[in-house]
C-alpha cells in the first residue's frame, strides 16, 4: 500500500509539472501553490490518515524543513549512485532492523518542466530568490535526483 501511494504521489507531481510545459509567464508563488504544493499536501494528509511518518527530503533543498537526516542523506547517496533505482524498502527502524516497522524511500526525479524553478541559479523566479535566500535547489538537469519521499512506520 505504501509503495503504491508513493507511486501515485510521484505521478501526481510529474503530471502537475507538465502544466509548466511551454510556459512564458513568470513563475510566481501562486504557480508554486498550484503545481508543487499539492503533492506535498497530499503526502502529509495521507501520512496522517495512514499513521505513518512521511516527508520529502533532498540534499539540495530549498526549504530547510526538507533537509535529510544523516540516515536519509546516506540513502540519497545510494539513489545518486544508481540512477535506475527508484525504491528502497527496509524492515525495522534505522537503528534496529529487527524492530517492528518498515521504511520506504521513493526517488523524486527532475523533469524538464521542473527546470523553471530548479534549473540555472540566476534563472530562478524572483519570488524564490527572495523567499529562500539560502536555496540549494538549483542547477539540475532532466533525470537528476531531486530528492526522495521518506516514509516510516513503527
Amino acid at each position: 500500500e505504501t509503495v503504491a501511494k508513493l507511486e501515485e504521489l510521484h505521478q501526481m507531481r510529474e503530471s502537475l509539472a507538465t502544466s509548466l510545459n511551454g510556459r512564458k509567464a513568470p513563475i510566481t508563488e501562486e504557480t508554486f501553490q498550484q503545481v508543487c504544493a499539492p503533492a506535498g499536501k497530499a503526502l502529509k494528509s495521507w501520512s496522517e490518515t495512514a499513521g505513518v511518518k512521511a516527508k520529502q527530503v533532498s540534499l539540495k533543498y530549498r526549504n530547510p524543513n526538507h533537509a535529510p537526516t544523516a540516515e536519509e542523506a546516506l540513502l540519497l547517496k545510494e539513489f545518486e549512485k544508481d540512477p535506475q533505482r527508484t525504491l528502497i524498502v527496509r524492515t525495522g527502524t534505522p537503528a534496529d532492523p529487527s524492530a517492528p516497522g518498515f521504511q520506504v524511500y521513493r526517488r523524486i526525479r527532475i523533469t524538464k518542466d521542473c527546470l523553471h524553478c530548479h534549473g540555472e541559479r540566476d534563472a530562478r523566479p524572483e519570488y524564490i530568490k527572495t523567499k529562500y535566500p539560502k536555496d540549494l535547489a538549483f542547477g539540475f538537469k532532466p533525470g537528476d535526483l531531486r530528492g526522495m519521499f521518506s516514509v516510516s512506520a513503527p
